[in-house]
């Protein structure tokens, strides 16, 4: 009789510790998806654990798409705590004077000129996260658009503004938030396009090669037919991030579609990815 508790006993002991850690699996580790080797991250966890690592990272974006902008919003409150100094943004940087305007007094929001791809009320409203956080200091770093018949690109513009920040402040953390074509790690031309320029990333390593980089795309509302990784992943809910290697070779991320370059493997290309 005592025997027949005892063994009994140890059977649901063991039941309850297995269900226990069938739990703690699903909570502290990475997301598995269904086909083999894919290790997927929450979008926020990923990007924080790269500012970590890095001295820059590139998030991409596809303009005036809310869940991304609404995905900033929330990332922004927490950078300080990833001692993140900077945050570098797709505007113009002859209107870095308004921005200081508004961050100091809350005054001149309308005054801020956006391009038109991607001025909305949801991206404005990013500048009064940024006040409201009292965190990284948000800079413009693109081309203004009175130096586009100038020599140089937008990308080596925005290499050099990166680089202004970095030089002045040498311990400085940067998430750089701009279209997802502007965080390749590289641009190798097709042989008949005129004015051939290299990517930011590019720019900075040739004149800082120390810097520690890393860029994440970002995939939202692809075309399953010419993105693999729409047609794997966008059936998940919310969002997922991973890093981009070997086990993606051959793999299309359409994110290249539009520009006349070179086809290279996905990982080449950027270094993660999120999947809405």
């Amino acid at each position: 009789m005592v025997s027949y508790y005892s063994g009994t006993s140890l059977k649901f002991a063991i039941s309850i510790l297995i269900k226990f850690l069938c739990i703690f699996i699903i909570l502290f580790t990475p997301i598995i998806s269904a086909a083999a080797d894919d290790v997927l991250f929450p979008p926020a966890d990923y990007i924080h654990s790269k500012l970590q690592q890095n001295d820059i990272v590139f998030l991409g974006t596809t303009h005036k798409k809310p869940e991304i902008i609404g995905f900033i919003a929330g990332l922004i409150p927490t950078l300080e705590k990833y001692r993140v100094s900077h945050v570098a943004l797709e505007i113009s940087s002859d209107q870095q004077e308004k921005i200081d305007i508004f961050m100091k007094t809350g005054n001149g929001l309308d005054d801020i000129k956006l391009h038109t791809q991607i001025d909305s009320p949801e991206y404005r409203h990013l500048f009064q996260v940024f006040r409201n956080s009292g965190g990284p200091i948000p800079v413009a770093i693109d081309l203004p658009s009175s130096m586009y018949n100038e020599t140089v690109s937008r990308d080596e513009w925005m290499a050099r503004s990166l680089l202004i920040v970095l030089n002045r402040n040498p311990s400085a953390k940067i998430l750089v938030i701009v279209g997802s074509l502007h965080t390749l790690k590289k641009l190798e031309w097709e042989k008949d396009v005129p004015d051939k320029h290299l990517s930011i990333r590019e720019y900075i390593i040739r004149d800082r090669p120390s810097t520690r980089i890393w860029s994440v795309g970002q995939m939202i509302d692809g075309n399953p037919n010419a993105c693999d990784f729409t047609r794997e992943f966008s059936s998940l809910p919310g969002a997922v991030a991973m890093d981009l290697d070997d086990r993606y070779r051959g793999w299309q991320m359409g994110m290249t579609a539009s520009i006349a370059i070179v086809p290279a493997e996905c990982f080449e290309l950027v270094d993660g990815l999120i999947v809405y």
